[in-house]
């Protein structure tokens, strides 16, 4: 039997011509024809002011973050009876063969409940990767093919998520509008001693860091960081990030001269103690 998948792009100050996600994603369309009894997508657009498009479009000027956009793209799948979800942003370029791999992965993973890529950026391995204590551990990717039941950590774009398994949770948590969502998930399916199955494919992602985002946002990044951690951690893992915390504000303070980051983080790792 044929899987059916339902894709959402989340859109900010982009047309869908301009993002690279939407375009790739239409070529690993192309490329899967006859693979899916059926595969979707909605464009949801956090900009100010809509664009002009003739697919399934929505456009929500709130910008609330990316959670608004995903439990949409989980209303429609109900509606469809879409069994899997693929969640993108508009900054990742997926390769052509992706839904074919997606749905050679759907049939041999079993009662897996993701199935994750392998996220490059700057030509390292960030997701998806092992966690201590529930702490990602930078640069410990995990091997393709693997059908995975421990504490790991992946990030929303490119994964495949069964509508199962995120009806289970009650949908995306409204507490992680934006940042922190995947932790969030990640955390939710190893908690619940669920199974994922990692990809081959290897996608390419922008991210944007400190110094190249504004305080405000950067603020937000680190209130949600805490929210997870005081939340949804143990105390060891607290304990974990909290020196990891540490040592970003030191980076910030002496190496990149950014006071306010240093300033702004220190305070985070107040509220951990």
């Amino acid at each position: 039997m044929k899987p059916s998948l339902q894709c959402v792009i989340v859109l900010y100050r982009e047309t869908p011509e301009s993002s690279v996600a939407y375009q790739s994603l239409s070529r690993a369309i192309s490329h899967a024809t006859g693979e899916f009894s059926r595969i979707d997508c909605l464009l949801y657009d956090n900009s100010p002011t809509k664009v002009s498009y003739s697919g399934d479009y929505e456009h929500d000027p709130k910008n609330i973050g990316v959670c608004p956009a995903y439990n949409r793209g989980l209303e429609l799948c109900r509606g469809s009876g879409s069994e899997w979800l693929l969640l993108l942003d508009q900054d990742t370029t997926l390769p052509e063969q992706y839904l074919l791999e997606v749905s050679k992965a759907i049939h041999d993973s079993g009662e897996a409940v993701a199935i994750l890529p392998q996220i490059k950026s700057d030509q390292q391995t960030v997701s998806p990767v092992r966690l201590l204590f529930g702490v990602p551990l930078p640069g410990s990717p995990l091997r393709p093919g693997r059908f995975w039941n421990r504490p790991f950590m992946a990030i929303n774009s490119g994964a495949v998520l069964r509508v199962s398994f995120l009806e289970e949770l009650g949908g995306f948590s409204s507490g992680f509008p934006l940042d922190g969502l995947d932790h969030w998930w990640s955390g939710e399916i190893w908690k619940r001693k669920r199974g994922v199955f990692f990809l081959p494919s290897e996608l390419e992602h922008g991210f944007s860091i400190a110094g190249e985002i504004s305080v405000e946002r950067y603020k937000g990044i680190l209130d949600s960081e805490v929210r997870l951690y005081l939340i949804h951690r143990g105390a060891l893992s607290r304990i974990l990030f909290l020196l990891l915390l540490i040592r970003r504000a030191l980076k910030y303070q002496f190496i990149k001269g950014n006071r306010p980051f240093a300033k702004l983080t220190i305070s985070a790792a107040s509220k951990l103690l």
